[in-house]
């Protein structure tokens, strides 16, 4: 109950204000290009309507639906009472991921369609990584996860080379994998300095702050940045376009982060938090009066 509590609390406040936000100048200024309806804008607000195929308001909401798969995983572990048993999960899932390289989509079962579904191969090692990261973090025990983690970086690399593919098809531009795999190797070293301790130099306030700045960042940027360069074209010049848009997502990102997301978080993390022990003190006064 209190890792879901926690994880409303934390992404659904930022994100409900994002989404009004986008919901209305896509309405005032999104054209023929970008449009929504009264009953997507609702249906997303639930974030669960990836799951039922139902579009999103803004197209960068799809890794929303990714990141719930793992919390409905986490939550099913924890449920069960299995967090003990985290680094044979990890190494399963690893393997699992491994086979669904290998395997055709078209020969699964029901059931690990179903698994592939819910343990998102094409992402899990980010995931799979950052539980690793953690293990360390927590432990030290470094030699054991190296393996696990070299195998995360590779399916990472397998997995973009896919993605820059389909880029260079799809949009008249180049888009290089050595790029794309320098900038993944650069965050898995990155994730591995933090673990062992040795970034301490960069645990400052002012660093949280700014990292409380990315989550509201990512749910504005996309389709509000593709309307407002397109209304400027040719009344800005691109790069000025450039750098207010810059400016005014991150003024933005703050404000949505200092102002809403944080003491709206806190209010509904509090009152979730006392309904929630309120009805288990209601149901064990009853089972003891039975």
């Amino acid at each position: 109950i209190a890792f879901i509590i926690s994880r409303i609390s934390r992404l659904y406040p930022a994100y409900w204000v994002c989404l009004t936000i986008t919901a209305i100048i896509i309405v005032l200024w999104g054209g023929d290009k970008f449009a929504t309806t009264p009953s997507i804008f609702f249906a997303n607000t639930t974030m669960l309507n990836g799951f039922f195929f139902i579009d999103y308001v803004d197209g960068v909401y799809w890794s929303l639906l990714v990141e719930l798969k793992f919390y409905i995983i986490i939550g099913l572990v924890l449920l069960f009472n299995k967090l003990k048993y985290l680094n044979y999960i990890i190494y399963l899932w690893l393997l699992l991921s491994v086979y669904f390289l290998f395997a055709s989509a078209d020969g699964l079962n029901l059931p690990l369609t179903i698994i592939s579904y819910f343990f998102i191969p094409e992402w899990c090692s980010y995931f799979i990584a950052g539980m690793l990261f953690f293990l360390i973090w927590k432990d030290g025990n470094i030699k054991s996860r190296i393996i696990p983690l070299l195998g995360c970086i590779a399916l990472s690399f397998f997995y973009a080379s896919k993605k820059v593919d389909a880029l260079n098809s799809g949009y008249e531009d180049y888009f290089s994998e050595y790029v794309v795999f320098g900038l993944i190797l650069f965050f898995f070293i990155i994730f591995f300095l933090l673990s062992t301790r040795n970034l301490k130099f960069l645990n400052k306030p002012i660093f949280l702050k700014l990292g409380m700045l990315t989550y509201p960042l990512y749910l504005l940027h996309q389709n509000i940045g593709y309307i407002l360069m397109n209304t400027s074209f040719g009344y800005i010049n691109k790069y000025l376009t450039l750098i207010l848009l810059l400016i005014l997502m991150l003024v933005g990102s703050y404000l949505i982060s200092s102002k809403i997301e944080k003491p709206l978080g806190k209010y509904i993390r509090n009152k979730l938090t006392n309904s929630a022990m309120s009805n288990r003190a209601k149901n064990l006064l009853k089972i003891k009066n039975q």
